[in-house]
């Protein structure tokens, strides 16, 4: 009986490890690539204090990739904002971190 629990238990473990390793390889959207003229990578690299400066930092971050940038909302410690493909289909919502510049996929 004992055997047999520990054997269920290492199997499940295997395959939650398995299965995390990938998703974390198959995600949906990376920011990683490329790097902008005021930063670098995954954003600016440095603070973001009004909407109008998200959204320019969005529209030349994403405008890079053949992107666009729709409603962008400012919250407390970000902003909020959808990515748009060439059709004007939300392709993903990210945020904007205020103190790091920051940006990442909500999804």
């Amino acid at each position: 009986m004992l055997r047999t629990l520990i054997k269920y238990t290492l199997l499940s473990m295997l395959l939650v490890g398995t299965a995390s390793v990938c998703l974390a390889q198959d995600g949906p959207r990376t920011y990683g690539s490329g790097a902008s003229a005021a930063g670098g990578e995954y954003g600016q690299h440095r603070p973001v204090g009004s909407l109008e400066d998200a959204r320019k930092v969005l529209k030349e971050f994403f405008g890079k990739r053949g992107e666009g940038v729709g409603t962008v909302t400012e919250k407390e410690l970000f902003f909020e904002a959808d990515v748009l493909d060439a059709k004007g289909v939300q392709v993903d919502r990210i945020i904007l971190d205020k103190r790091t510049g920051r940006i990442r996929s909500i999804y």
